[in-house]
């Protein structure tokens, strides 16, 4: 994949413009330093130096690798070599700055205290590198060209590959290739779950619909219809027994009504019947009382004669004469009178009250008749209470059976209601398998595209780099003619078939000179055209990173670009640079120890004495 500021690379084109370099306590430059190239117009400037402190290195030590340093340093936290924090400070120094104001704003990067500000905001590496669009390795491929570091040429096959898979985004397309791969086998994963999960719909839809509940319908319905009648038929009963009851009771409560004026009638007669045989019990108890009286006033007269009778002489006990037979005969008499008199009135009473028993006895006779023949009332009360208490009960079984009725013809036939359901899942299993089977189709639809994307991402990577190739061949070639070189060649490939028929894999570089029948691997190259093959293909990847990064960078520094040149490959170096400044509008600073006998634009001269390096004003030609 793409670094983490690839995605800010595949934006608009930029153009970044260097306005000003400000330095103050990096390496050689001590004091603060700021190079103006506001007004700076495009062209091929030298940077020469002179060391005052050790004049016999000429300009070496001067500080002029230290300039561009600075810029790198402040972009990126760290030199070209990997110096870091503390290792670029001077060394008297105690803290360090550097600032790079482009156009499109401004670096400022201080160690002690640490920090990096973006247009004057704190930000981390990863986000000025996405705002600059720049790392490490395409700024040593596109703007600074430094003598320590090695030229696209001299990295070996997969280093370059790497830098140009970087910049190409390459990787992007192999992750994307990746990522259909990984999507095509989750599409068939869940492909291949559909497929279960559509044929297990399928079987419930065709167990569902093997159940057939028209037996169980037809069965419940019958139950139903003889449930209802029973039901009916209970209500009809009982509304019958409470008809018949309340006849009934009706009937009873006009007998009552009856009964009850007969019966105060019949106690009138009663009232009646019971005084007379009140009187009549009196009567006869007043007669026995006379008789008793009567039978003891005889029993008494009797034994008074008896006794009378059996006195002989003395004194009469009843008048205190002395007895004589002529009183006792007259006595006698007397008393036998009584007796008989007293015998009399007996008679009498007893016949007073046999007849007194006699009017006792009819009229006893007269009254148990009568109340013998009262109505029977409680029995009727009893019988009204009987059948009000069966017509409450009938009521109440009315109401049950009613309520009963009401239940049954509420019933409903469960096996409609299961039969519905079954419909409804047989329905909704359909819709699910359908939509399933719908799904099951775009899944394997999307799985054929995924699939196709697998090889189709990697057709456009080799597109891009089949274009890629052709641009950087046609760049370097251009350069290397522009450097001299106009009957030689370099080609460019990713891969290569080797001698045993495999692919030998990498960014690969092939020589073609007037001197070999084939072309020769750059890394069997030993001739003394190599640097300028390794300027041309410097230049070509550096148009190429340029175009594909969409950057257009105005500034280009090289840090000893001759080494190894003779006199005719410097010049037509600086003659190659110089119509590349005016082709692309860019101010080119070369820094060089050599003295070159060629007409720059321009020179910044840097400076260095006791108290640190520092660069006098750019000189323009006029």
């Amino acid at each position: 994949m793409p670094n983490s500021a690839s995605n800010y690379w595949l934006r608009n084109e930029v153009r970044m413009k260097l306005k000003a370099l400000r330095i103050a306590g990096f390496r050689s430059f001590k004091a603060p330093q700021e190079l103006d190239l506001t007004n700076v117009p495009p062209g091929l400037y030298l940077v020469s130096g002179e060391n005052q402190v050790e004049p016999e290195l000429g300009g070496n030590g001067a500080g002029k690798s230290s300039l561009f340093e600075a810029l790198y340093w402040a972009d990126f936290g760290k030199t070209s070599r990997g110096l870091k924090a503390g290792n670029v400070r001077s060394w008297t120094g105690k803290s360090c700055a550097v600032e790079a104001e482009y156009e499109e704003g401004t670096v400022l990067r201080t160690w002690n205290p640490n920090e990096l500000l973006w247009n004057g905001t704190v930000v981390d590496q990863a986000t000025l590198e996405q705002e600059l669009r720049l790392s490490p390795e395409t700024s040593l491929s596109t703007f600074f060209f430094s003598q320590t570091e090695p030229f696209f040429l001299d990295l070996s096959a997969p280093a370059r590959m790497d830098i140009y898979a970087q910049v190409l985004a390459l990787d992007f397309w192999d992750h994307k290739s990746d990522q259909a791969k990984a999507l095509a086998r989750e599409a068939e994963q869940a492909a291949q779950a559909l497929a279960v999960e559509h044929a297990r719909l399928d079987s419930k839809v065709q167990t569902l619909q093997q159940v057939d509940y028209s037996s169980d319908l037809e069965t419940w319905d019958k139950e139903h219809t003889s449930r209802l009648l029973a039901a009916q038929r209970d209500v009809g009963n009982v509304e019958q027994e409470i008809n018949n009851l309340a006849i009934e009771l009706d009937a009873m409560v006009t007998a009552l009504v009856k009964a009850n004026k007969e019966l105060a009638r019949h106690r009138t007669a009663m009232e009646s019947t019971r005084s007379a045989l009140t009187s009549a019990q009196r009567a006869k108890a007043a007669a026995d009382a006379e008789v008793q009286v009567a039978g003891k006033a005889l029993q008494a007269a009797t034994q008074e004669l008896q006794r009378f009778k059996e006195l002989g002489v003395g004194e009469c006990p009843e008048c205190g004469q002395q007895l004589s037979s002529l009183h006792k005969g007259e006595h006698t008499k007397h008393l036998k009178q009584k007796e008989a008199a007293t015998a009399a009135l007996l008679q009498e009473k007893k016949a007073l009250a046999q007849s007194a028993a006699k009017g006792q006895e009819t009229a006893e006779l007269a009254f148990n008749k009568l109340s013998a023949s009262a109505p029977s009332l409680q029995n009727m009360e009893q019988r009204k209470e009987s059948i009000e208490t069966s017509l409450r009960s009938a009521n109440s079984r009315k109401f049950n059976a009613t309520k009963n009725l009401g239940a049954v013809k509420k019933e409903v036939n469960p096996f409609r209601q299961l039969q519905e359901t079954n419909r409804q899942e047989i329905k909704a299993a359909a819709a699910t398998a359908a939509a399933t089977l719908k799904e099951l189709n775009e899944t394997r639809e999307l799985q054929a595209r995924f699939e196709f994307w697998i090889k189709g991402f990697k057709d456009v990577r080799f597109q891009i780099i089949q274009e890629s190739l052709t641009q950087l061949n046609a760049e370097a070639n251009e350069c290397l003619h522009q450097l001299g070189l106009q009957s030689w060649g370099l080609e460019f490939a990713v891969e290569r078939e080797t001698k045993s028929g495999g692919v030998k894999r990498g960014f690969i570089c092939n020589v073609l000179s007037p001197y070999t029948e084939e072309a020769v691997p750059w890394e069997a190259w030993s001739g003394g055209e190599s640097q300028r093959l390794r300027l041309a293909g410097q230049l070509g990847i550096s148009n190429l990173l340029c175009a594909r990064l969409g950057h257009e960078f105005d500034f280009e520094f090289w840090d000893e670009p001759s080494n190894w040149l003779n006199a005719g490959g410097i010049n037509s170096l600086l003659q190659a640079l110089r119509e590349r400044a005016q082709r692309y509008g860019k101010r080119i600073f070369i820094a060089d120890h050599r003295a070159f006998d060629f007409d720059f634009d321009g020179e910044l001269k840097v400076v260095k004495t006791d108290t640190g390096s520092s660069f006098l004003p750019l000189v323009l030609k006029n």
